[in-house]
């Protein structure tokens, strides 16, 4: 499935399919985000997404997806009391940038719940806990 159809079945549509990393429901109750699998920390419960202090910054802090994904982690942590739907996404290669969606799904298994978030550069950390 593609990232636009990963969102839609989840019940989002991406405004900008070729530059938006994050949906929000139309009604505002529900944000989605898209999680990379290569990058989801296992190493403790519960798991981790994301980093303060990324590595990668350099690469995407300008990048229309960032800009937008923002605005909807400002949402998540203001109205969604910091939870966030997920749609799990595979790199084609991971050492890739920009990345290329190999596969994308709807992640119900899991709901983000966010932890850290930079307004300024988008740096964020989610736990991703278990729904079931």
């Amino acid at each position: 499935m593609t990232l636009t159809e990963a969102f839609a079945a989840a019940g989002f549509t991406l405004r900008n399919p070729r530059c938006d990393w994050s949906a929000m429901s139309d009604d505002g109750k529900k944000v989605a985000l898209t999680v990379w699998s290569d990058e989801i920390n296992k190493s403790r419960a519960p798991w981790s997404y994301g980093d303060i202090a990324a590595q990668k910054l350099a690469i995407w802090q300008n990048r229309a997806g960032n800009s937008v994904r923002k605005r909807h982690l400002r949402h998540v942590r203001n109205h969604c009391d910091g939870r966030a739907e997920l749609v799990l996404v595979t790199a084609q290669d991971v050492t890739a940038e920009p990345r290329k969606v190999e596969r994308a799904r709807p992640w119900p298994e899991r709901t983000g719940v966010l932890q850290e978030f930079d307004e300024t550069t988008g740096e964020f950390r989610m736990d991703l806990i278990p729904t079931r």
